[in-house]
């Protein structure tokens, strides 16, 4: 019985979870991790794996499906919110849940609960060009990432917990008192990038990040080696309130609703800051 459950997860994992459309705000597997025989670790992104898995039941050509399929094993799920964890640790607490007759969220475990995983220095990240399979080469060691994170409220400075990876950040607001004010935010990298802002989206998923630039918000900004920099959309979020000495909280509740989610790139390395805000 216990072989079958986890032959079905494993099932699961490389093909159920693909076809997944309904996930959770800011708690996703984002991605897979596959390693071959050689020990290469090779990353994927989710939606253009579910992409292609569907292309390949179509019978249409699925490079990416069949890359990730052929002579490799999962080793690794990727969460927007918690980084790299181990599959095998996922897989275990599937195996549980269904021997107890429990129900299931892979989603809130991977973000959660799940044992981290540590990827390599170096792995591939393998995507489609014109529709061919191109092996990217990524190196942690060199790639930008955050080392500290913060947004001042009421004249406190509270820290965005981020990820394992550096890239994804989460600030929950939603206890702060509506005249509290957003005055300031900061982020220090581990080297010399460009922070590019790409969205700013509200709870119903609308971007306003026009509302940013057209008060003269720029899109990008410069961030030097482990030298904290203020962030350019926090002072310009200021511009939505007419007091002028920042942002308060019910600014940006009836704003944006009861969340924001700030997305981006830090060099070649994309970035994303989900704020509760009620």
């Amino acid at each position: 019985m216990l072989k079958k459950v986890r032959i079905y997860f494993s099932v699961l994992l490389a093909i159920g979870l693909l076809l997944v459309t309904s996930l959770p705000a800011f708690a996703a597997i984002s991605g897979f991790v596959a390693k071959d025989g050689s020990d290469i670790h090779y990353e994927y992104g989710y939606s253009e794996l579910q992409s292609s898995y569907v292309d390949k039941q179509l019978g249409d050509a699925s490079p990416l499906y069949d890359h990730f399929s052929s002579g490799k094993s999962t080793v690794s799920l990727l969460d927007t919110v918690k980084g790299y964890v181990d599959y095998l640790d996922v897989q275990s607490a599937f195996v549980d849940a269904q021997l107890e007759g429990n129900a299931f969220d892979a989603n809130n475990y991977t973000e959660t609960l799940a044992k981290a995983f540590t990827m390599p220095n170096s792995f591939k990240k393998v995507v489609v060009v014109d529709g061919n399979i191109v092996e990217q080469d990524v190196n942690i060691s060199q790639a930008a990432k955050f080392n500290d994170a913060s947004i001042t409220v009421g004249g406190v400075p509270l820290s965005i917990v981020l990820d394992t990876a550096g890239l994804n950040g989460t600030l929950d607001l939603s206890t702060a008192l509506a005249t509290d004010v957003v005055t300031e935010g900061s982020v220090t990298s581990n080297k010399d990038a460009i922070l590019t802002l790409t969205s700013v989206k509200a709870a119903d998923g609308t971007d306003k990040l026009s509302l940013l630039t057209a008060a003269g918000c720029p899109t990008t900004q410069a961030l030097t080696a482990n030298t904290a920099t203020s962030l350019n959309l926090i002072t310009y979020l200021g511009s939505l309130d007419s007091q002028g000495d920042g942002v308060s909280l019910e600014i940006l509740r009836t704003a944006f609703g009861n969340s924001v989610e700030i997305n981006g790139t830090l060099g070649s390395s994309t970035v994303q800051l989900a704020i509760t805000l009620q």
